[in-house]
């Protein structure tokens, strides 16, 4: 699952003011967060994040079939 923030939207702002909270700053805009952990503070580019998923996707052990 994933979630786009808007930030100019109200729920959006409001999700962007908890996440700060917990990270203990303003994130930056962009940010991507997966599985709870601050991954990129810009935007990367498609292979460095193919190659961040991958090394997740690896973490998570075997694919299931």
């Amino acid at each position: 699952m994933w979630e786009k923030v808007v930030t100019k939207e109200l729920k959006g702002a409001k999700r962007f003011l908890d996440l700060s909270r917990i990270y203990g700053r303003n994130l930056p805009v962009p940010s991507i967060i997966i599985n709870g952990r601050l991954v990129f503070e810009t935007t990367p580019s498609p292979e460095e994040l193919k190659d961040c998923l991958d090394g997740l996707l690896g973490e998570a052990g075997p694919e299931r079939t």
